[in-house]
């Protein structure tokens, strides 16, 4: 019970932070979209597309793409 009153107590921080983690990210992604294979960036590219890409069945997207 102590860590879940330690988040009660620190989710403004804590949502700072990650908001903050997410803002860098993005701006990344903004200044440099297409990066060569191998360069130290693209692995924080590949976070934040597995972030905010995966909010659809993709079991279902690639069979339907399948198809076309």
């Amino acid at each position: 019970m102590d860590i879940l009153a330690w988040f009660s107590a620190h989710w403004q921080g804590i949502l700072v932070i990650l908001s903050a983690v997410y803002g860098l990210l993005a701006a990344i992604v903004k200044i440099c979209p297409t990066l060569p294979a191998g360069h130290w960036l693209l692995w924080l590219i590949k976070i934040l597309g597995r972030i905010t890409n995966n909010q659809t069945a993709d079991a279902e997207v690639r069979a339907a793409m399948a198809k076309k």
